[in-house]
């Protein structure tokens, strides 16, 4: 792994760690950061399928306030890093992303307890309406952000991409097959908690119609997609037909 290179990473995990931070450019998702990380490393495909693995795995994990989840940034990166670097695919992605994910979600906690520090500091700003200071104040949350992120991603990767394959080579095979049966098994999860966060009653039947696409009549996911969309676009026509009669029916009532 070339200097340049692991800069460019380094740099790309950076602004992705402060999209985290901010929620504005999706960047941070693994689809997209995967896709970077692979066009830098030169295997965009590979970057792109491990990406959408993580995707899958992490789909439903956002963090709300000082709760934070493993960190998909850190994750995909090294992940997709060593992966293509050893010459692996997503079994090793996984294995070697998910515990640097854990480890950075312990430092994300320590460092916004930190931030709380400065909480005290914006609130006489607020009171003494010096707007100036507390913009200070976020850009510096910022700053501190993309360093914690740029030096997590710099320093493994660049001193351990290279050897991945070697260490790879050290596992033994039971330990590759289980990580392969993992990387199986974790989109699956990453569906399950989405599901037990959005999931209502009313949307079984739209369940069991996708399953029956897929395992039945053996429909492409473009073409499951596709007709989904549909019916989203179908249901949100309806509902809001629904909303404007109600809207009609009552200002007819209050008329009266």
């Amino acid at each position: 792994m070339s200097l340049i290179q692991s800069l460019l990473i380094a740099l790309v995990a950076g602004l992705a760690g402060v999209d985290y931070y901010m929620e504005v450019f999706q960047t941070y998702r693994p689809l997209v950061l995967g896709t970077i990380i692979g066009a830098i490393m030169g295997n965009l495909s590979v970057g792109l399928v491990i990406g959408a693995t993580f995707e899958l795995m992490w789909m439903g994990l956002m963090p709300i306030g000082g709760a934070q989840p493993p960190n998909m940034v850190i994750g995909t990166v090294i992940g997709v890093v060593f992966a293509i670097a050893s010459g692996e695919g997503a079994a090793t992605a996984i294995g070697i992303g998910v515990p640097f994910s854990i480890l950075m979600q312990g430092i994300v906690i320590i460092m916004y307890t930190g931030f709380s520090m400065f909480m005290p500091v914006a609130d006489k700003c607020a009171a003494k309406a010096n707007d100036k200071g507390i913009a200070g104040i976020q850009y510096g949350a910022l700053v501190m952000v993309f360093v914690f992120y740029f030096l997590v991603a710099f320093i493994p990767v660049y001193l351990g991409a290279d050897k991945a394959s070697f260490l790879v080579s050290l596992l033994p095979t039971w330990v590759v097959d289980g990580l392969g049966v993992a990387g199986g098994i974790m989109p699956a999860i990453g569906f399950s908690i989405l599901l037990n966060t959005m999931f209502k009653k009313e949307y079984i039947i739209f369940l069991a119609v996708g399953f029956i696409m897929v395992t039945y009549l053996h429909l492409p996911i473009i073409a499951v997609s596709a007709l989904a969309a549909c019916m989203a676009v179908y249901d949100f026509m309806i509902n809001n037909q629904i909303t404007k009669e109600e809207k009609t029916e009552d200002a007819y009532n209050d008329g009266l």
